[in-house]
């Protein structure tokens, strides 16, 4: 598996350390020392290797940027990127959990359907702005801004042709 990476900043980036997420449930991490100078771009190929069972399918993978020249990078938004797999499920990831200002979901649909995506409170009550639409198969980012919420904890649902996954975040 190969990534390009570029460095938008002005300085040269000495270290990378990439971290590879395939289904949610295997992740294997490397570091590159190869310089990326400013504006440039790197084709990095992990060594890594993943033999795929026929009962186990690959349904997306996610690389993501966990550290550049030594120092974890905070922008979890601008340093991810997936891509669909092989398989028909969906991958959902919402981060940073717990959030502070802006909240991010990630997820991959792998065919044309209904997508309801609700955000709501203790209580029940909505307090972001609910997604309720036919989607086309692809990946997809939302940005949510949580600055209006109290802190505390709220709740997700995310409906994609029947198959619901749920969950909590904390707001701080």
């Amino acid at each position: 598996m190969g990534v390009e990476l570029l460095n938008t900043g002005n300085n040269t980036i000495e270290q990378i350390e990439l971290v590879a997420d395939l289904n949610s449930e295997f992740k294997f991490q490397e570091v590159t020392n190869q310089p990326v100078y400013r504006r440039g771009v790197l084709g990095y190929q992990f060594s890594s290797s993943f033999i795929q069972a026929t009962s186990n399918k690959v349904n997306f993978v996610c690389v993501r940027i966990a550290s550049v020249n030594g120092i974890q990078d905070s922008d979890l938004s601008n340093n991810s990127s997936c891509e669909k797999g092989f398989n028909e499920n969906i991958y959902l990831n919402i981060f940073p959990n717990p959030v502070s200002q802006f909240l991010n979901l990630e997820y991959v649909l792998p065919d044309r359907g209904e997508l309801r995506i609700k955000i709501y409170n203790q209580m029940g009550q909505p307090v972001l702005k609910q997604v309720s639409a036919f989607m086309e198969e692809g990946i997809y980012k939302i940005q949510y801004n949580t600055s209006g919420l109290s802190p505390g904890l709220y709740h997700y649902e995310f409906v994609f042709k029947g198959t619901k996954r749920s969950g909590t975040f904390v707001k701080q």
